[in-house]
Protein backbone atom coordinates (compact mmCIF):
# COMPACT_ATOMS: atom_id res chain seq x y z
CA UNK A 1 0.00 0.00 0.00
CA UNK A 2 2.61 2.22 0.81
CA UNK A 3 4.20 2.16 -2.99
CA UNK A 4 0.51 2.88 -4.47
CA UNK A 5 0.39 5.81 -2.11
CA UNK A 6 4.09 6.89 -3.31
CA UNK A 7 2.63 6.48 -6.77
CA UNK A 8 -0.38 8.17 -6.09
CA UNK A 9 1.41 11.33 -4.72
CA UNK A 10 3.89 11.42 -7.96
CA UNK A 11 0.58 11.15 -10.20
CA UNK A 12 -1.20 14.46 -8.93
CA UNK A 13 1.56 16.53 -8.57
CA UNK A 14 2.45 18.87 -11.78
CA UNK A 15 5.18 20.60 -11.00
CA UNK A 16 8.49 20.22 -9.04
CA UNK A 17 10.11 22.87 -7.17
CA UNK A 18 13.94 22.85 -6.18
CA UNK A 19 14.95 25.19 -3.13
CA UNK A 20 18.76 26.26 -3.27
CA UNK A 21 19.36 24.96 -6.47
CA UNK A 22 23.41 25.09 -7.25
CA UNK A 23 23.97 27.70 -9.71
CA UNK A 24 26.35 27.39 -12.03
CA UNK A 25 27.83 30.60 -14.31
CA UNK A 26 30.09 28.19 -16.49
CA UNK A 27 29.43 24.96 -18.15
CA UNK A 28 31.81 22.65 -19.61
CA UNK A 29 31.69 20.47 -22.78
CA UNK A 30 31.64 17.59 -20.01
CA UNK A 31 29.13 18.62 -17.89
CA UNK A 32 25.78 16.85 -17.44
CA UNK A 33 22.68 18.28 -18.75
CA UNK A 34 19.61 16.88 -16.93
CA UNK A 35 16.64 16.25 -19.88
CA UNK A 36 13.30 15.38 -18.31
CA UNK A 37 10.55 13.89 -20.89
CA UNK A 38 7.63 15.14 -18.13
CA UNK A 39 6.32 11.46 -17.84
CA UNK A 40 8.62 8.57 -16.82
CA UNK A 41 12.42 8.88 -17.02
CA UNK A 42 15.04 11.54 -16.64
CA UNK A 43 18.31 11.40 -18.60
CA UNK A 44 21.46 13.10 -18.89
CA UNK A 45 23.27 14.47 -22.01
CA UNK A 46 26.63 16.43 -22.01
CA UNK A 47 26.97 19.52 -22.89
CA UNK A 48 29.00 19.13 -25.94
CA UNK A 49 26.50 16.48 -27.25
CA UNK A 50 23.62 18.68 -26.55
CA UNK A 51 24.81 21.46 -28.45
CA UNK A 52 25.90 19.29 -31.70
CA UNK A 53 22.33 18.26 -31.59
CA UNK A 54 20.71 21.34 -31.29
CA UNK A 55 23.30 22.58 -34.16
CA UNK A 56 22.17 19.87 -35.84
CA UNK A 57 18.64 20.06 -35.80
CA UNK A 58 18.24 23.80 -36.07
CA UNK A 59 20.68 23.96 -38.78
CA UNK A 60 20.07 20.71 -41.07
CA UNK A 61 17.11 19.25 -39.59
CA UNK A 62 13.31 20.31 -38.93
CA UNK A 63 14.13 23.57 -37.62
CA UNK A 64 16.69 24.49 -40.88
CA UNK A 65 13.35 26.13 -42.42
CA UNK A 66 12.23 28.58 -39.29
CA UNK A 67 16.06 29.55 -38.49
CA UNK A 68 16.39 30.50 -42.12
CA UNK A 69 13.20 32.80 -41.92
CA UNK A 70 14.23 34.33 -38.30
CA UNK A 71 17.68 35.42 -39.57
CA UNK A 72 15.98 36.87 -43.27
CA UNK A 73 13.36 38.51 -41.43
CA UNK A 74 16.38 40.17 -38.58
CA UNK A 75 18.95 40.96 -41.38
CA UNK A 76 16.14 42.67 -43.45
CA UNK A 77 15.22 44.78 -40.41
CA UNK A 78 18.80 45.81 -39.47
CA UNK A 79 19.25 46.99 -43.38
CA UNK A 80 16.17 48.82 -43.54
CA UNK A 81 17.11 50.72 -40.91
CA UNK A 82 20.44 51.48 -42.34
CA UNK A 83 19.79 55.12 -43.81
CA UNK A 84 23.14 54.28 -46.21
CA UNK A 85 22.17 50.90 -46.97
CA UNK A 86 18.90 51.83 -48.39
CA UNK A 87 20.69 54.78 -50.22
CA UNK A 88 23.22 52.63 -51.63
CA UNK A 89 20.39 49.95 -53.09
CA UNK A 90 18.18 52.80 -54.29
CA UNK A 91 21.22 53.98 -56.14
CA UNK A 92 22.18 50.68 -57.62
CA UNK A 93 18.17 50.52 -58.58
CA UNK A 94 18.13 53.71 -60.51
CA UNK A 95 21.95 52.20 -62.21
CA UNK A 96 19.40 49.28 -63.50
CA UNK A 97 16.48 51.47 -64.69
CA UNK A 98 19.38 53.89 -66.91
CA UNK A 99 20.71 51.22 -67.91
CA UNK A 100 24.32 52.18 -68.01
CA UNK A 101 27.02 53.23 -65.10
CA UNK A 102 26.06 56.50 -64.85
CA UNK A 103 24.66 57.43 -61.22
CA UNK A 104 23.41 60.39 -62.44
CA UNK A 105 19.35 60.59 -61.96
CA UNK A 106 18.83 63.33 -64.76
CA UNK A 107 19.68 60.11 -67.16
CA UNK A 108 16.74 58.40 -65.79
CA UNK A 109 14.72 61.70 -65.80
CA UNK A 110 15.91 61.88 -69.41
CA UNK A 111 14.94 58.60 -70.48
CA UNK A 112 11.49 58.45 -68.74
CA UNK A 113 10.87 62.36 -70.35
CA UNK A 114 11.34 60.73 -73.53
CA UNK A 115 9.18 57.91 -72.85
CA UNK A 116 6.68 60.14 -71.80
CA UNK A 117 6.94 62.50 -74.65
CA UNK A 118 7.32 59.73 -77.43
CA UNK A 119 4.21 57.78 -76.19
CA UNK A 120 2.27 61.41 -76.67
CA UNK A 121 -0.04 61.90 -79.68
CA UNK A 122 -0.52 65.50 -81.13
CA UNK A 123 -3.32 67.12 -81.57
CA UNK A 124 -4.33 71.08 -82.31
CA UNK A 125 -4.40 72.97 -79.34
CA UNK A 126 -7.09 75.40 -78.24
CA UNK A 127 -7.53 78.26 -75.52
CA UNK A 128 -9.06 75.73 -72.91
CA UNK A 129 -6.13 73.36 -73.10
CA UNK A 130 -3.92 73.39 -70.52
CA UNK A 131 0.11 73.03 -70.83
CA UNK A 132 2.05 71.08 -68.00
CA UNK A 133 5.58 72.03 -67.48
CA UNK A 134 8.41 70.60 -66.16
CA UNK A 135 10.52 73.58 -64.39
CA UNK A 136 12.14 71.22 -62.19
CA UNK A 137 12.83 67.62 -61.87
CA UNK A 138 11.15 66.87 -59.17
CA UNK A 139 7.37 68.83 -59.83
CA UNK A 140 5.01 69.36 -63.19
CA UNK A 141 3.06 72.15 -63.12
CA UNK A 142 -0.01 72.94 -65.26
CA UNK A 143 -0.66 76.31 -67.10
CA UNK A 144 -2.59 77.77 -69.62
CA UNK A 145 -1.12 77.57 -73.61
CA UNK A 146 0.44 80.89 -74.20
CA UNK A 147 -1.73 82.44 -77.20
CA UNK A 148 1.85 82.48 -79.34
CA UNK A 149 0.90 78.62 -79.56
CA UNK A 150 -2.52 78.21 -80.38
CA UNK A 151 -1.75 79.15 -84.16
CA UNK A 152 -3.45 82.20 -86.20
CA UNK A 153 -6.80 83.17 -84.22
CA UNK A 154 -9.95 82.73 -86.68
CA UNK A 155 -10.15 86.64 -86.60
CA UNK A 156 -6.55 87.54 -87.11
CA UNK A 157 -6.30 90.50 -89.87
CA UNK A 158 -3.30 91.96 -91.59
CA UNK A 159 -3.32 95.96 -91.69
CA UNK A 160 -0.06 96.53 -93.26
CA UNK A 161 2.38 99.04 -91.81
CA UNK A 162 2.49 101.25 -89.55
CA UNK A 163 4.91 104.39 -89.85
CA UNK A 164 3.60 105.83 -86.11
CA UNK A 165 6.64 105.86 -83.04
CA UNK A 166 4.23 104.72 -80.77
CA UNK A 167 2.56 101.43 -80.60
CA UNK A 168 -0.21 100.24 -79.00
CA UNK A 169 -1.78 96.72 -78.00
CA UNK A 170 -4.85 97.22 -80.37
CA UNK A 171 -2.23 98.13 -83.03
CA UNK A 172 -1.01 94.48 -82.95
CA UNK A 173 -3.96 92.40 -81.15
CA UNK A 174 -5.02 89.65 -83.69
CA UNK A 175 -3.12 91.39 -86.43
CA UNK A 176 -0.54 91.13 -88.84
CA UNK A 177 1.58 94.38 -88.67
CA UNK A 178 5.24 95.34 -89.85
CA UNK A 179 7.27 98.13 -87.97
CA UNK A 180 9.83 100.16 -89.75
CA UNK A 181 12.20 100.99 -87.02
Amino acid sequence: MAGEEEKLLIDEEETVQIKDLNKVTTVNNDDLLLLDDGVASNKAITFKNFLKTAKRQTFKGEGLGEFKEIIKSTIAEELAADEEFVKKIYANIIDKLIGNNSDKLSNLFSKIKSRLTDSISSAPLSKSDGLLIMSSSSSIQKTPIPKKLTGIPSNFDYTGKITRTMLYPSDYENKGVIINL
